[in-house]
């Protein structure tokens, strides 16, 4: 969940924040960065604590591999990611753009070898580029949908006005509501969607309230992707606790407690516009 939340690159969502927000790319992931280090910091101290508790240890300095093997064996996985920081952060290409080089990389790289390169590699490849392909157009087509029949029906309006209602003047309370109908839109469809749907509907009240655009969507996002760790409907959850072998709202609890400061942080990014960098 940490992934999608994490600078440099954070996912499909926030390339589309960036196209709502009218912003470069590079101001998003600068907004989102203290956020994101609080969280992992936050989980990285709790299982660290965790650990002392049952008394775990790490392993012997003869069993951890050495750094400089790792990045021999494996020097292939940076340049990709290497190539795409440079075109987003340096020469400030478009996202799409920068995709693209990117994945020129990729394949320039497989074709030399580092990564045992094969032609019926490369063919499983495109089939299964292009089976994900049609799953996220379906998506975006379903998303984008929603959203004309919201715009033309004045549904988005008419929700944000009902949301500014029933917060009955306390921006607080406009913000508990949105976080709770982030949760449950998310519950039904990838966070894309659900952020792209609320930015239409949910975000501009905010923003009337008298939030900064960028924090009103971050706000949106964070807890879109809070959602697959939200029971009832968590995904996330559901998948870890078939691994784990544990009963899922079990698991969804411990979940929800190690995240906790994610819940925590889009409140106070909102209260105080120095956690997003402005």
């Amino acid at each position: 969940s940490g992934g999608g939340l994490m600078p440099p690159v954070m996912g499909a969502t926030a390339f589309i924040m960036a196209e709502f927000l009218a912003v470069p790319y590079h101001e998003i992931v600068t907004a989102a960065l203290i956020p994101a280090l609080l969280y992992f910091m936050t989980v990285f101290v709790q299982i660290d604590l965790e650990a002392g508790r049952l008394g775990l240890h790490g392993l012997k300095a003869s069993e951890i591999p050495r750094l400089t093997a790792v990045l021999r064996a494996g020097w292939f996985f940076l340049v990709p990611l290497a190539a795409l920081i440079y075109c987003l952060f340096v020469i400030f290409l478009s996202p799409s753009k920068s995709a693209l080089l990117a994945t020129a990389v990729v394949a320039a790289v497989s074709v030399l070898g580092a990564s045992g390169f094969t032609w019926r590699k490369a063919w499983d490849t495109v089939l299964s580029t292009g089976n994900l392909m049609v799953e996220m157009g379906i998506l975006a087509a379903i998303a984008g949908m929603i959203v004309g029949i919201i715009s033309l029906s004045g549904l988005g309006l008419l929700f944000g006005q009902q949301l500014l209602t029933l917060a009955g003047g306390s921006a607080f309370m406009l913000l508990v509501l949105t976080a709770v109908a982030s949760i449950i839109m998310g519950m039904s469809m990838p966070v894309t969607a659900s952020y792209v749907i609320l930015a239409v509907i949910a975000a501009p009240a905010i923003v009337q309230a008298g939030v900064p655009p960028m924090a009103a969507h971050l706000f949106i996002f964070y807890f879109a992707v809070l959602s697959f760790i939200t029971p009832p409907v968590c995904v996330a959850i559901f998948v870890a606790a078939t691994i784990a072998r544990a009963k899922p709202m079990q698991a969804a609890g411990r979940a929800m407690s190690l995240a906790v400061v994610a819940f925590v942080v889009p409140f106070a990014f909102v209260y105080d516009q120095a956690l997003i960098m402005d």
